[in-house]
């Protein structure tokens, strides 16, 4: 079935073809009675009736890639987002692949449809499609006009393989084709609206036809809505009937099929050979001059020539309303004058917006909102003669963003440290230099508060700046050390404050302790800085005078010991006497209960002492007998004691001996203990005291005659003694003595008294000589 489309394209023609031609080219044959042909495409099979003077393309499907990516975006061989989205589409990827350039090269055909209305502002990577034949826009959308169409020309001129290049539905500026110089293309389809037909700039077609392979060039403009389409003439009979279209040099409009009696001469229409002022003429367009041969008016879609049926030219009015389409935001302020750019009464006259008003203009601006986003006609009328201007209205995003702070007293300052950001109506980036900024309050010398403002494009905000006192603090100490002390910056750090009081960790301050050395004595300084405040402490190094002092010592066994026996004294750093109470003993290996050594530390600030304690069996002992006296008889505790030793054996003084003699009766008959006490040994000898018995007589003496020499001995000790010594008691003297008394004669003669007194004499002196010899030292 035809399809109801009216379609204006230009196709230049190669008499001769590349050595591998587009599948479905055709010459184009007659022009004015073109016939059907089937146009075939490989991706939807959907066959077209076009005209045997067009080419049909054969559109090659995209080539599936599942190679990956590992690049990151900023190192992505295609940058542009969009541009990535429409190759992802091709490789039937995800929009967050990221292609590579194996990748790219499977590609033979992209289609600008599936991005339809998004601008490609960098064609980066473009050139890497080197295999690419065809760029198309198939469908009824494609991307937008406002992308960099000359770098898509630029990169077109890197591709090897493109042959087609069909944007029958992409908006831009025809004249960017100028910059085609490849020579690869054969077939290339631009959309061209009739309704400015006459004042189109064709001057772009002298390069692109210097290619020699190009076989077509087709301007499509579909009509299918508005199936008829007029030229106007500009002025009246006898001036330029016809303005444009600007052609290369050499070239020239052609009109032709007119009405009976009617031609096109020199951009004139003449009746009868007469210039008229014509009704509406029905005609032809074509373009003659160099290599015209190639260039026909004819339809892309359609089996007939769109001009000779619907293509119309009229007269036109004096009458000229020119106005432009302009775009404002939302919020603005709009005057009908801002769209207005000049008028022409019928009488020629040029008009500025208030003469137009004064002639009868009107505007109708009732449609225009300019609170809401959207694109409003306003249509402005003379003498019958209307023109549309295009309001766009677009969401005004002019902001200024920013934030109230606090700052100290003191602090360094500026208006930039309070702004956020800034945008244009567009939502774009405004730089800080182009805000202005009200910072005349701004005073941060003391506590207080000051306002600042920003403005731009009519946006202003305000920040608020308090300004507190500093409270900022770093607290430390100077302390006295020793040397070979472990000693950290921290030791010295007492705390430190924000600028609002608040504690700060060590860590968040820096510490200069590069003087720091303990290694000998002396002083240094470190240096602790937070938020530009700054303190110092001292350390002093001193020498160290710890001492811990103890002596050896012989001790022994079953002997009461202390750990403090052993101890003389310690001293500090300072030298000062620290108390016994302080120093770490041990004593783990005292064992008094034997003999042998055994040692004992003392420590104190890491200075230890060691005590070597021996401890030895010990040799006391106290030796005494016991003994018996007589009533009356004089007797001393001494009487009873025959020696005493010290621990290691050496004879003590009887002086040093504690004697308890509290029980010693001489008075009368009976017995008493006396006990005998040094270092811990004890003995005890019990004292018989006996009642004294009457002497019997004795015989006489016999008359010394010088020969007897045999003399009384002294009394034996009284063999009951507990010591088993015999001891002579003073006693014992005395009842001699007494003895001797009873026996002297009671009568005689002289001589024999004589005698008898030497012969007593004699026995006293042996009896006390015996006694004295008998009595124990006193040691």
């Amino acid at each position: 079935m035809r399809k109801d489309i009216h379609v204006m394209s230009i196709a230049i023609l190669l008499s001769t073809y590349l050595a591998a031609p587009i599948n479905g080219l055709a010459q184009t044959q007659d022009m004015s009675a073109p016939t059907n042909t089937k146009l075939t495409t490989s991706s939807d099979k959907e066959e077209t009736d076009i005209p045997q003077n067009s080419q049909a393309l054969a559109v090659t499907s995209p080539t599936d890639s599942n190679a990956s990516s590992t690049k990151s975006a900023d190192q992505s061989i295609v940058p542009d987002s969009v541009l990535r989205e429409l190759i992802n589409s091709t490789l039937n990827q995800s929009t967050d692949y990221e292609p590579t350039e194996a990748d790219l090269l499977t590609i033979k055909q992209l289609n600008f449809h599936t991005v339809a209305g998004e601008a490609i502002n960098d064609w980066t990577g473009l050139e890497k499609l080197t295999n690419l034949e065809t760029i198309t826009d198939s469908g009824n959308n494609s991307i937008s006009s406002e992308s960099n169409f000359t770098e898509l020309i630029s990169k077109i001129n890197q591709l090897p393989n493109l042959t087609s290049l069909r944007l029958s539905n992409t908006s831009f500026n025809l004249s960017v084709l100028s910059g085609i110089t490849t020579t690869s293309l054969t077939n290339i389809i631009v959309p061209f609206p009739l309704s400015s037909f006459y004042t189109s700039d064709f001057r772009f077609l002298e390069q692109v036809l210097k290619n020699p392979n190009l076989s077509s060039i087709n301007f499509y403009y579909n009509t299918q809505s508005h199936p008829s389409t007029s030229l106007a003439y500009t002025n009246n009979v006898g001036s330029e009937s016809l303005t444009g279209p600007i052609l290369p040099d050499g070239y020239s409009l052609q009109i032709t099929n007119l009405p009976q009696d009617w031609e096109f001469n020199t951009s004139k229409f003449i009746f009868n050979g007469t210039l008229e002022n014509t009704t509406t003429i029905d005609g032809r367009v074509s373009i003659s001059g160099p290599s015209s041969e190639k260039i026909m008016f004819g339809s892309l879609n359609l089996p007939y020539n769109t001009f000779d049926s619907s293509f119309k030219f009229v007269p036109q009015s004096q009458v000229l309303v020119n106005v432009h389409d302009s775009e404002i935001y939302t919020g603005d302020t709009w005057n009908p004058k801002d769209n207005f750019d000049s008028a022409t009464s019928s009488q020629g006259q040029v008009l500025d917006y208030d003469e137009f008003i004064s002639a009868g203009g009107t505007v109708d601006d009732s449609q225009l909102n300019t609170s809401l986003p959207g694109t409003y006609p306003v249509t402005y009328t003379l003498d019958g003669v209307s023109s549309a201007a295009n309001i766009t209205v677009k969401e005004n995003k002019t902001a200024v963003i920013v934030h109230d702070s606090t700052v100290y007293v003191g602090d360094n300052w500026t208006a930039q440290d309070n702004f956020d950001s800034a945008l244009d109506k567009d939502g774009n980036p405004v730089d800080f230099s182009q805000v202005t900024v009200d910072d005349s309050q701004a005073d941060t010398s003391k506590a207080g508060t000051f306002d600042v403002t920003y403005t731009y494009d009519g946006v202003t905000s305000t920040a608020t700046v308090t300004v507190k006192d500093k409270q900022t603090a770093v607290n430390v100490h100077n302390s006295t050390i020793y040397v070979g002390d472990n000693w950290s910056a921290q030791d010295n750090f007492d705390s430190a404050l924000d600028k609002d009081g608040n504690p700060v960790d060590f860590s968040q301050v820096t510490v200069d302790d590069s003087q720091a050395d303990t290694s000998k004595a002396g002083t240094f300084d470190v240096t602790y800085t937070y938020d530009g405040v700054t303190s110092t402490a001292t350390v002093t190094v001193k020498d160290k005078q710890t001492a811990v002092n103890v002596h050896n010592s012989t001790i022994y066994v079953g002997d009461d010991w202390t750990a403090q026996d052993n101890f003389d004294s310690a001293l500090d750093k300072d030298g000062n006497p620290v108390d016994f109470s302080q120093v770490t003993v041990d004593d783990s290996q005292a064992d008094t209960s034997k003999a042998g050594t055994f040692d004992v530390t003392y420590t104190y600030d890491g200075v230890t002492s060691t005590a070597t304690v021996t401890v030895k069996d010990k040799q006391t002992a106290v030796n005494v007998h016991n003994s018996t006296i007589y009533v009356g008889d004089d007797w001393t505790a001494q009487d009873n004691f025959d020696s005493a030793l010290d621990k290691d054996g050496n004879p003590v003084d009887f002086s040093q001996v504690t004697v308890d003699d509290s029980q010693a009766d001489t008075s009368k008959a009976g017995t008493f203990d006396v006990t005998y006490t040094y270092d811990g040994v004890t003995s005890t000898a019990t004292v018989t005291v006996k009642d004294k018995v009457s002497p019997k007589p004795t015989p006489d003496i016999p008359k010394d005659d010088g020969k007897n020499t045999d003399l009384p001995k002294a009394s034996k000790s009284d063999p009951s003694s507990t010591s088993g010594k015999t001891v002579a008691h003073k006693n014992n003297d005395k009842m001699s003595e007494h003895k001797s008394r009873k026996v002297l004669p009671q009568t005689g003669a002289s001589n024999g008294v004589y005698l008898t007194l030497f012969g007593l004499a004699v026995l006293v002196g042996i009896v006390l000589t015996f006694s004295l010899k008998n009595k124990p030292r006193r040691k």
